[in-house]
């Protein structure tokens, strides 16, 4: 059974020109689930009014307890007999939005549903329904963007990373799409998005800076700086993606350049008779690539702020040794504070204020000894 509407009328039978199955009356109307047939003349008129009616009511009911793929289904049932029916194109829209997940996306096809309604409401239905199509678009991009970013919170990993940043894109490129119908300004909703991702890079952040061992192996620190490279990343790209939000840039990119300033001075450490021994950081010629890209973002913040002041360059050394200085000062200095409590409490200090005087010995050599 096609399903097909096309009948005709042979022989007291009704013929499916589609797939040429013969009916009787009766057996008509239940092909076009309660619909009625007007059997006058040769041809076949099938009045889907009802039908229509009740797969409408059966796409609100299932999208109502959240079976978003049965609305979807229900609503598709309603366009094959009425291409132009404003309420199943909205409704299938919002039941294959919300029935998607940040892996499978289904942006395109949500565009597509609202489009159409836009297409066909007519001029003086326009302001209306693009009320609708615009609320339900801006709460589900917002849903999806925040499911992204709390995935790349709980991950913090590349994939999360490109979760974000493809779905963005592709919510900023069809946003402009629907908001051309009514010349209304993408901003507004694209800095909201963009708030998300940058307090995501900023959260991810403070998550790793809080756990950082004090004094981590190899493995820790690599991960360490992958991390935060991905936190400065989702920033940038946070900057990248908001239109008009100026202050929110500025106090983004000041981040950014902390971050960066941080992670270069954070080093490995080998754990040796009962201390610690200084490995490595990052090589200078890395270093002095981040640091290109902090006088970039003083630069960036200079534009958006013409009272902000540009700092000096950083020196490499600058940079690490200060950080190896305090490291190894808040040690030995920690250390002397437990000694006020008690002797006692200050023997349980002393292993740090050890490691802390090994930083401060390495430090100096390093980057002070001439």
């Amino acid at each position: 059974m096609c399903e097909s509407t096309d009948v005709i009328k042979q022989d007291g039978l009704f013929v499916c020109q589609s797939c040429g199955t013969r009916y009787s009356v009766e057996e008509a109307k239940k092909i076009m689930f309660g619909g009625t047939v007007d059997v006058s003349g040769s041809s076949v008129k099938i009045d889907v009014s009802d039908s229509v009616k009740n797969y409408m009511e059966l796409a609100e009911n299932s999208y109502s307890y959240k079976l978003y793929g049965e609305a979807e289904t229900y609503c598709n049932k309603v366009l094959e007999s009425d291409p132009k029916n404003l309420k199943a194109w909205l409704l299938k829209g919002k039941a294959i939005g919300w029935g998607s997940g940040i892996a499978n996306a289904r942006l395109d096809e949500v565009v597509l549903c609202y489009i159409n309604v836009l297409q066909n409401c007519g001029k003086d239905q326009l302001p209306t329904y693009f009320s609708s199509v615009y609320s339900e678009w801006s709460s589900f991009t917002f849903s999806l963007v925040s499911s992204a970013c709390n995935y790349f919170v709980q991950t913090m990993n590349a994939v999360a990373y490109g979760y974000v940043t493809d779905i963005t894109n592709k919510i900023v490129k069809y946003n402009s799409d629907i908001c051309v119908w009514q010349n209304k300004n993408p901003s507004d909703m694209i800095d909201n998005l963009a708030i998300l991702i940058g307090n995501a890079g900023t959260k991810v952040w403070e998550i790793i800076r809080d756990g950082k061992p004090l004094c981590p192996d190899e493995d820790e620190w690599k991960l360490f700086v992958e991390r935060a490279d991905l936190s400065m990343n989702m920033l940038a790209y946070s900057n990248y993606t908001s239109r008009s939000d100026i202050k929110n840039k500025v106090i983004r990119y000041k981040t950014m350049i902390l971050i960066q300033s941080e992670t270069m001075g954070i080093c490995s450490y080998i754990r040796e008779n009962d201390g610690y021994r200084l490995n490595h950081g990052l090589p200078n010629e890395d270093k002095e690539r981040r640091i290109n890209l902090i006088m970039d973002w003083h630069t960036r913040i200079r534009e958006l702020d013409p009272d902000y002041v540009i700092p000096p360059r950083p020196s490499i050394h600058n940079v690490s040794g200060i950080i190896g200085l305090v490291t190894g000062s808040v040690l030995v200095i920690s250390c002397l504070l437990l000694g006020l409590i008690s002797k006692t409490v200050m023997l349980v200090g002393i292993p740090f204020a050890i490691v802390g005087i090994i930083i401060l010995i390495e430090t100096v050599a390093k980057y002070y000894w001439k």
